[in-house]
C-alpha cells in the first residue's frame, strides 16, 4: 500500500510539472508567434522543444530529485517525443472512431498521454540504478 500511495504522490508532483512545461509551451508559442511572427509549425516545434528541456530540469529536481545528465535528458525526449505520438494518434482516434468533439478528443489524449508519459518517465527514464546486491 505504502508502494501505491508514492507513485500517487509521485504522479502529483509529475502532474505539477507537466502542468507548468505545458504553460512554458503555450506561453513561448504566443511570443513566437505573435509577438514575433514565427510561422505556427516553427513556432510550435520551438515552443515544445522548449517545454520539454523545461519539464526535464524541473521534473529531475522537483518530481524524481535526481542529477541532471545528458543520457537521461536524450531517453526523457525520445519518451516526450512518443508521448507527443500517443496524444495526438489518441485525439485522432478519439475523433474519427469515437465521433467525440474535438475539444473532448484533445482532453482524452491528453489524460492518455499523461499516464503513458508518466509511466515511462518513472520506469525507464528516471528508474532508479539498480543495485548488484540483490537476490538472485
Amino acid at each position: 500500500m505504502k508502494k501505491l500511495l508514492d507513485l500517487g504522490r509521485l504522479a502529483a508532483r509529475y502532474a505539477v510539472s507537466g502542468g507548468a512545461a505545458a504553460i512554458v509551451d503555450l506561453g513561448a508559442f504566443a511570443v513566437l508567434h505573435h509577438v514575433l511572427t514565427m510561422g505556427i509549425l516553427p513556432a510550435a516545434i520551438a515552443s515544445y522543444g522548449l517545454a520539454v528541456v523545461f519539464n526535464y530540469v524541473f521534473s529531475s529536481a522537483f518530481v524524481y530529485k535526481t542529477p541532471l545528465s545528458g543520457r537521461r535528458f536524450v531517453v526523457f525526449f525520445l519518451a516526450a517525443s512518443l508521448g507527443l505520438g500517443v496524444n495526438t494518434g489518441v485525439t485522432l482516434a478519439s475523433v474519427s472512431v469515437l465521433d467525440a468533439p474535438a475539444i473532448l478528443a484533445k482532453i482524452i489524449g491528453i489524460g492518455v498521454a499523461f499516464g503513458f508519459n508518466f509511466l515511462l518517465a518513472t520506469f525507464v527514464v528516471f528508474r532508479p540504478a539498480r543495485t548488484s546486491g540483490g537476490n538472485a
